[in-house]
Parts: structure tokens; sequence; C-alpha cells
């Protein structure tokens, strides 16, 4: 989402990221079964979407005929200290 993503994709990374995540759950819960994709909503993808821009961690801009979502500032550089390597402290001798 760095360079901005549409509802239906950032739709289908959740769904991706939902299944990689918890595959192995899936499995075990629906074990008669064969779970081969997982689907949000349309309502449950709204609220998520309405709570990242509440939380101004993301934007939404008009490109063209599409609503694309931005990471906004503030959401970058949360996103920046979420994934950023810890650096070491050094033991003192």
């Amino acid at each position: 989402m760095l360079t901005g993503a549409t509802a239906h994709e950032i739709r289908h990374l959740l769904n991706r990221k939902i299944i990689d995540r918890e595959e192995r759950q899936l499995v075990e819960a629906y074990s008669d079964k064969r779970v081969t994709d997982i689907n949000i909503t349309s309502e449950s993808l709204r609220l998520i979407l309405l709570q990242l821009r509440a939380l101004k961690l993301i934007q939404v801009k008009m490109h063209e005929y599409s609503e694309v979502w931005y990471l906004t500032e503030y959401g970058d550089n949360y996103m920046a200290r979420l994934l950023a390597v810890p650096k070491k402290k050094k033991r003192k001798k």
C-alpha cells in the first residue's frame, strides 16, 4: 500500500494474509472440508478502512475512476516504527 491500493486490492491482500496466517487452524477446525478461499465481506472491509482512516493511518484519493487508499505520513511513520528491527543494546563489561 506504499504506492496506493484500491479496496479490491486491499481485500485480496487481507484475504491472502488471513489464509497464510491461520491455515493450520482452519485445517484443524474444518478437517472434513477443504478450505480454499476466505473472503472478507464488503461491510467488514468498509469498517476496517473506516477505522484505519479514523486513526489517521490511511487516506483516500480519487484516481481516474476509482478510490485509491494511501498511507498518511503518520501511517507511514507508524508502520516504519512497527516494522523496524530494534537496535541491539551493547553489553556492559
